[in-house]
């Protein structure tokens, strides 16, 4: 049985967001936006858990290159949990043969260009010769939205065997 959990932001609605931060905070302040719309809230569901797993891949970005396949997370709270990133490997020409042998549904907006889906107003589609991610906070610098990269501790704890 897989527990599901649905994360809310920490100031709920978007109309709420606006009244406390002003509006469309993900043009003025993407990194806080972020922060109290997926860093925290994740942050705060882990608690209740021992390890998580994502679909973080080597190939999306080079800041992902380096993805081990099982990691410690730190929490702000001290707690550590453990982060497994079994498509680490894999690269896109990888995840689409998977897809098409296992007769598996892609998501609509994917034939729509859209190779990195995020946030609706931080998230656009792509041409064939960008970079899978370059879709995400254009017109910043921004490539992450810090879910994957809080309390990364530097040692991913996996085997040679792994890598």
């Amino acid at each position: 049985d897989l527990k599901l959990v649905d994360l809310h932001g920490a100031h709920g609605s978007a109309e709420e967001q606006a009244r406390i931060y002003g509006p469309a905070l993900y043009e003025r302040e993407p990194d806080h936006c972020c922060h109290i719309n997926k860093v925290t809230p994740l942050q705060d569901a882990l608690e209740e858990f021992d390890g998580w797993m994502s679909g973080l891949r080597r190939d999306q970005s080079p800041l992902r290159s380096d993805t081990p396949i099982v990691e410690a997370q730190l929490l702000p709270s001290g707690n550590e949990v453990m982060k497994i990133h079994p498509l680490a490997r894999w690269t896109a020409t990888d995840v689409a043969d998977y897809t098409a042998e296992h007769k598996l549904p892609t998501h609509p907006l994917l034939e729509r260009g859209y190779r990195s889906i995020g946030c609706f107003p931080c998230t656009r589609a792509i041409t064939t010769k960008e970079d899978e991610r370059a879709g995400r906070w254009e017109g910043f610098t921004k490539t992450e939205c810090g879910i994957h990269s809080f309390g990364r501790n530097g040692n991913g704890r996996q085997s040679e065997a792994e890598q």
